[in-house]
């Protein structure tokens, strides 16, 4: 089957998925990570996907890499972008296994342009380029 981005994809048993076309080449996925790259505006934001599926086996996490970030999950938790100053502030926190948890949310717009992303015990926030990034507890 073919996507509205000319992506040519095929699932397979347990939400396996393989999608890309000729010019990007073809990787190998997890469904989940799939709509999210398309509920994001695919290669509008992330880019072209670079490498296929991986995961942590111990906090039984996946993602996948993409030319401007990473979509993360799993199919109990869901699967979400992680890209940017955003995922710095959370990767030097320690990603799911430090202080911030897990994402449940992908990266948001509130109604004064201030990007922001839900984690598990709190919320990143990306004011202005005067404000930077900050980290707020629940």
């Amino acid at each position: 089957m073919t996507d509205e981005n000319g992506f040519k994809y095929q699932l397979y048993d347990n939400d396996y998925i393989i999608y890309g076309n000729d010019s990007v080449g073809y990787k190998f996925s997890k469904k989940g990570i799939y709509d999210a790259y398309i509920r994001n505006g695919s290669q509008g934001v992330l880019g072209k996907p670079i490498r296929n599926l991986s995961n942590n086996n111990t906090t039984k996490i996946e993602w996948q890499d993409f030319e401007n970030g990473c979509i993360v999950g799993n199919a109990q938790k869901g699967y979400y972008v992680s890209m940017g100053g955003i995922r710095k502030v959370w990767s030097s926190n320690g990603f799911e296994s430090g202080i911030l948890g897990f994402p449940r949310s992908d990266i948001l717009t509130d109604e004064n342009g201030f990007k922001y992303q839900e984690y598990d015990n709190g919320y990143v926030i990306r004011g202005s380029d005067t404000y930077g990034y900050s980290f707020s507890r629940q």
